[in-house]
C-alpha cells in the first residue's frame, strides 16, 4: 500500500504543479514577465505580421496533417507487422485479424487528405465564415 500512496501523491503534486504554471502562464502572464524580466533589454519598437488568414489556416491543416500522419504511422506499421506475422503463422486462413489495421488507415487517409486538400478545406471555412458574416449582418 506504501508505494500506490506513493505514486498517488507524486501524481496528485505533478498536477497541481501543471495547474499552477497553466494557471501562471494563461492568466497571469505580466506577471511571469516581470518575475523573470523578459521585457528588459528590447526596443519599443513594434512589428505586425501582414498575413491572410487562409494562408494561416493553410500552415495549420497543412501541420495538423503532418501531426497526424507522424502519429498513427508507427502504430499502422506494428500492426501491419502483426497481421502479417498473424498471417504467416495462420498458414493464410482467416485467423489473422484485419480489424487493428482499419484504424490507423483511416487516420493516414485523414491526414493525407488534411494535406492534399487543404486549399479545398480552406475555401470551405472561408464560405462558412463569410456566409455567417452575411447572415449576423442581416437584419431579421
Amino acid at each position: 500500500m506504501g508505494v500506490t500512496m506513493w505514486i498517488f501523491l507524486t501524481t496528485v503534486v505533478q498536477l497541481i504543479i501543471y495547474s499552477l504554471v497553466f494557471y501562471y502562464l494563461i492568466f497571469k502572464t505580466e506577471q511571469v514577465i516581470d518575475k523573470l524580466h523578459l521585457e528588459k533589454g528590447f526596443s519599443e519598437e513594434k512589428f505586425s505580421f501582414n498575413i491572410h488568414r487562409s494562408s494561416v489556416l493553410s500552415v495549420v491543416i497543412i501541420v495538423t496533417g503532418i501531426l497526424v500522419l507522424v502519429d498513427v504511422t508507427p502504430t499502422f506499421c506494428r500492426n501491419l507487422f502483426i497481421y502479417i506475422r498473424e498471417l504467416q503463422m495462420s498458414d493464410r486462413s482467416s485467423n489473422a485479424d484485419i480489424t487493428k489495421l482499419l484504424g490507423p488507415i483511416a487516420q493516414l487517409i485523414i491526414g493525407l487528405v488534411l494535406i492534399g486538400s487543404q486549399k479545398q478545406i480552406v475555401n470551405f471555412i472561408e464560405r462558412k465564415r463569410r456566409n455567417t458574416a452575411i447572415e449576423n449582418e442581416q437584419p431579421v
